[in-house]
């Protein structure tokens, strides 16, 4: 085995985690695909959660059920979720983790 290939070896062992978190990250950022669609085949009742806050930026969840028609079409925009402020306020920033 040569020197190069032995300190790559050990050198990707040693920081795995953190090439795991710059790949995660990266995709998080710039997803390889921007939309997911898919038709929904029947009536559906999904429960979903808002997060709404008050004036002392406390956050307060709340249910409510979206009703969603047969053959309609259901898109989740990636990009959108991802970089979203409500969520993650620093969220165009490289996280760790």
């Amino acid at each position: 085995m040569l020197l190069w290939q032995l300190f790559a070896f050990f050198f990707l062992r040693v920081h795995q985690e953190y090439i795991t978190a710059g790949f995660r990250e990266t995709l998080r950022l710039y997803p390889a695909v921007s939309r997911v669609a898919s038709p929904v085949p029947v009536d559906t009742t999904l429960t979903a959660h808002r997060v709404s806050r008050n004036h002392k930026d406390n956050q307060h969840p709340s249910e409510f059920e979206v009703k969603i028609p047969a053959n309609s079409l259901v898109v989740i925009d990636i990009i959108g979720l991802h970089r979203n402020r409500e969520f993650l306020s620093r969220c165009l920033q490289l996280r760790t983790f």
